[in-house]
């Protein structure tokens, strides 16, 4: 729910796990919860057993493994306040347990993000209490949610992190963004932290004002916003050229130059990956053209390898000869 998905999609297999991996059981004060248990879910389940300590949770549009990932919080308390461990699925296809210092819980990020594991399933540690309480806090957040929240609007909920000592909403109302928009995507006028799809947004219309409410925010204030909502899918549009000597690559650079895209020619096979990841955190090149020179036998076969790689990561190119 927190997620900003590229117009050009994602390269690779998308797995959804709500309706195949959301068991949730409870014994005494702990609940295990498999990763596609929508939050919601859980704190509701958790109130009925009279069990307190998720009510922050109830509002936040998001499933349990994403919840551990961004140790997701509200109201002054976070996932890092409940969760005891936490099974996952590491980059090399092994499951293990971590514990909640294990996790490396932060403001917005843990461990298992920064590795790219995939949680499968997470035990929480909560408190008895009284159930009508607990419910009725419930509502109390979930009013605040609806009172203060552009809810009625698409978005990918809170856009960018606290920042410390401020709040990031009210420096973005104080640089006078409050419904400034790009495209169909817009400032909420109800809570300058949120950017909502108002008028059938594209992601890049989000991404650009994002971009253009950085910028303003620190002209006026000085501090550095940082996006909570994570950025996904395939943003750099990557053209390789090559071919025989003669064969007009100088001249189809000219034309991709007129086109906007950023082009560079004779670049070494050894360098392309590392050029590719550079020019992917470059928010400014959003198309590249790289002229590389395979004229003999070893860069053809260096070049198959790279590619390959380039596929594994899951960024797209075309190649042009």
């Amino acid at each position: 729910s927190n997620l900003l998905v590229s117009d050009a999609g994602i390269k690779g297999v998308v797995i959804a796990c709500q309706k195949r991996m959301n068991a949730i059981s409870i014994t005494n004060e702990s609940i295990t919860a498999e990763a596609g248990a929508l939050l919601g879910i859980v704190a509701r389940q958790a109130a009925d057993a009279s069990l307190s300590g998720m009510e922050f949770a109830a509002g936040i549009p998001g499933s349990i493994g994403g919840a551990v990932i961004m140790n997701a919080g509200a109201y002054g308390e976070e996932m890092k306040d409940i969760i005891v461990s936490a099974l996952v699925l590491d980059k090399d296809q092994v499951l293990r347990s971590y514990s909640r210092d294990e996790l490396e819980l932060e403001y917005r990020t843990s461990k298992v993000m920064r590795q790219k594991g995939i949680v499968i399933e997470a035990s929480l540690q909560l408190k008895e209490g009284n159930k009508n309480e607990i419910h009725l806090y419930m509502k109390e957040l979930a009013q605040k949610r609806m009172d203060k929240q552009p809810l009625s609007y698409p978005s990918a909920g809170s856009t960018f992190k606290r920042p410390e000592g401020h709040f990031a909403g009210q420096l973005i109302q104080e640089a006078g963004l409050l419904g400034f928009s790009i495209g169909g995507a817009e400032v909420s006028t109800k809570h300058g932290g949120f950017v909502i799809n108002a008028r059938q947004a594209t992601a890049e219309d989000v991404f650009q004002l994002m971009k253009e409410v950085q910028r303003r925010v620190y002209e006026k204030s000085g501090v550095k916003l940082e996006p909570e909502v994570r950025l996904v899918g395939t943003a750099l549009k990557l053209l390789i050229l090559t071919g025989m000597s003669g064969a007009g690559k100088s001249t189809a650079f000219k034309i991709l130059e007129d086109i906007g895209y950023h082009c560079v020619d004779n670049l070494p096979v050894a360098l392309l990956k590392n050029f590719v990841d550079l020019s992917v955190k470059n928010a400014d090149a959003k198309k590249v053209a790289v002229g590389i020179d395979i004229r003999n036998g070893d860069a053809i076969n260096d070049l198959q390898d790279i590619l390959m790689e380039l596929d594994d990561d899951g960024k797209a190119f075309d190649i042009l000869f």
